[in-house]
Order: C-alpha cells, then structure tokens, then sequence
C-alpha cells in the first residue's frame, strides 16, 4: 500500500481481491489527475490485475477543470 498526502489532499492505494484501490480524502483538484492516470496505467499492464476501485467517501470538494 502507498499512501501520500498534503494540506487538502491525501491518498492510499492497495491490492485488493484482485483491484487496485484509491481511496481519496480531502479536496480533488486538477493535480489528483495524474494519480488517476497511473493508477489506470498500472491496472493496464499488471497482470493479475481486474480493474480499478475508486473511493470517493472521504471527499471534501472537487476542482477538477482539466477533466475532458
């Protein structure tokens, strides 16, 4: 598991039955994108891997401009 975190922002991810798991607290912004794109390259070229499991619980706020 790895986990990350700042003033407004924090993050842990683990394996779990097979899925990666993000679980966000705090406030998403543009800057938790790069995160995401990991985590969905990371599920692509893992074997083993099913998908990705977001969760969204703990969020506060989000800021998020560059989502197309």
């Amino acid at each position: 598991m790895s986990q990350k975190s700042n003033d407004d922002f924090s993050y842990f991810v683990a394996r779990k039955n097979f899925f990666l798991v993000v679980s966000m607290i705090g406030a998403i912004e543009n800057s938790a994108l790069h995160l995401l794109e990991r985590c969905k390259s990371e599920t692509e070229t893992h074997e083993g891997l099913k998908g990705l499991v977001l969760n969204f619980a703990e969020v506060s706020r989000v800021c998020v401009d560059a989502v197309p």
